[in-house]
């Protein structure tokens, strides 16, 4: 029996089905995949930063920290000390949108915090400012209910993409506590200070990291916490 073959008409109707399903599942999939590099991103800074924690108390036993201690467990690529915001002269903003003022060209901290490129194009800033505290050399900083969160030595935090958008506070920047009993990233539930907590996430962008590390997702809206 003689096979019947395709009209133009039917192979033209194909691809075109085709082509608006790609469309729509595509951008979806990119998404994915992007979200998938960047949380993995994260949790290996989380760990690395655990590492340095680690590495001051062995180095360190009376629980001061210096900057020196946090950068030794990186491969840097150049360092911007205070007032220098070359490492990030990107203006970065807040989840909702608004003008962040503690990263990048806007840090209003930079006369004491400081940035470095690490070699994988990430950007870290590390700073002895806690909330309203100013901690120099003793972690004394209380911003919770825990062991930890009682004994806040600096913040520490990340672009994980670099100078690449979004620049963006719980899309692609996340804040974390060095303690003297390990690192706690913003939006635990055990902080008590405002600015801090999960609750801040889907505004300022602050309170995100928790929820990122826990459920591995970048959508603030999927899971209870």
């Amino acid at each position: 029996m003689k096979q019947r073959a395709f009209t133009l008409a039917e192979v033209l109707i194909t691809l075109c089905v085709i082509g608006v399903v790609a469309a729509i599942t595509l951008p979806i999939l990119l998404t994915k995949i992007n979200d998938r590099i960047m949380i993995n991103k994260l949790k290996k800074f989380y760990s690395t930063m655990a590492q340095a924690v680690k590495l001051n108390e062995q180095e360190n036993p009376d629980g001061y920290y210096t900057k020196e201690h946090l950068l030794d467990v990186f491969t840097i690529k150049t360092i911007c000390t205070e007032n220098d915001t070359s490492c990030a002269p990107q203006k970065y903003k807040k989840y909702n949108g608004s003008n962040a003022t503690n990263w990048g060209i806007n840090d209003d901290q930079k006369t004491t915090a400081n940035y470095a490129i690490l070699a994988d194009g990430s950007i870290i800033r590390y700073t002895a400012h806690v909330g309203n505290k100013t901690i120099t050399d003793s972690c004394n900083g209380v911003m919770g209910t825990s062991e930890a969160l009682s004994s806040i030595c600096s913040e520490v935090s990340v672009d994980l993409n670099g100078k690449t958008p979004p620049n963006t506070l719980g899309k692609d920047v996340f804040f974390f506590y060095i303690t003297a009993h390990g690192v706690i990233p913003f939006g635990n539930k055990d902080i008590t200070y405002e600015n801090s907590k999960f609750s801040k996430c889907r505004t300022t962008g602050y309170g995100c990291a928790a929820y990122a590390l826990l459920f591995e997702t970048f959508d603030y809206t999927k899971n209870n916490f």
